[in-house]
């Protein structure tokens, strides 16, 4: 009998570092999911890829929709073992502008927050899974030019250090 392949879902897919973990996914032999705002760059990179892919369009500050489209990816999928939240915007703001600092918190700390649960939830339904954020050194130092975005990586890093001491789904051996 052969072996089931892993899956993984990859949020924020499109380009950048979450393009190069899908691709670094698929090429370990996973099926992956890619999700992101722009689907006709996932449809192409989709195609690309060595193993099968499963791609939807997902924005992360919808965040009911977002939840829902997780869910419709990994039940295409016939699972899902890994969940990596890559999305995210960052604004220089040294103004402090309303408008750039609301999307900076609606993306980077809404939308992870929303998916993060989707993907527990999920976890543990299923009795198995690892959830993966992407935050930054900027977590760790904050500064003027950008201050919404390095708060909502420290937001990422401590959500993520809190999932590791909390409940937490395990793969099973």
């Amino acid at each position: 009998m052969a072996e089931a392949r892993q899956r993984a879902v990859v949020v924020g897919a499109s380009s950048g570092i979450g393009g190069t973990l899908a691709r670094e996914l698929a090429d370990a032999g996973y099926d992956v999911g890619l999700t992101a705002r722009r689907r006709e760059l996932l449809e192409g990179f989709g195609r690309a890829l060595p193993t099968k892919a499963y791609v939807a369009r997902m924005d992360v500050t919808e965040t009911e929709a977002a939840r829902e489209s997780l869910h419709e990816v990994a039940d295409a999928m016939g699972g899902v073992d890994v969940v990596v939240l890559n999305a995210g915007v960052a604004f220089e703001n040294p103004d402090l502008e309303w408008g750039p600092d609301r999307d900076t918190v609606d993306t980077n700390v809404r939308g992870f927050a929303a998916l993060a649960t989707a993907a527990m939830d999920r976890f543990e339904a299923q009795s198995h899974g690892h959830l993966v954020g992407t935050s930054s050194v900027a977590a760790r130092f904050g500064n003027g030019e950008a201050p919404a975005y390095d708060g909502s990586k420290a937001f990422v890093s401590n959500y993520l250090e809190g999932r590791a001491t909390g409940r937490v789904a395990s793969t099973p051996t």
